[in-house]
């Protein structure tokens, strides 16, 4: 039981922008590593840098979700021209201040 309220909070914190878990953690790391060498860079890119038959529908909804969660914290900005587009993805005001506080 106290372990379902410590994921409840830990899930409110982190919606709410007061913290990154450690997925948002992950890829803010990879972004910083790929802004270093670009000033954008592409959603479908990004997923597919690992390993492709690793990416399954599960692991790119939670990729996609914690891109829009890092969106909403203006850690990033996103373009998406249209529907079904690939999303390009740019340094948010806030992305220093992220990089420099370790998700904090």
């Amino acid at each position: 039981m106290n372990c379902q309220v410590s994921s409840v909070v830990s899930q409110v914190d982190f919606e709410s922008g007061k913290k990154l878990n450690r997925r948002a953690k992950i890829m803010l790391n990879a972004f910083e590593r790929a802004f270093d060498s670009a000033d954008a860079l592409s959603f479908h890119d990004h997923l597919s840098s690992g390993n492709p038959n690793y990416h399954t529908r599960k692991l790119t909804a939670q990729k996609f979700y914690t891109l829009l969660v890092l969106k909403k914290l203006q850690v990033v900005d996103v373009e998406q021209n249209q529907a079904f587009e690939d999303i390009n993805v740019t340094p948010g005001v806030n992305f220093h201040q992220y990089i420099t506080s370790g998700g904090r």
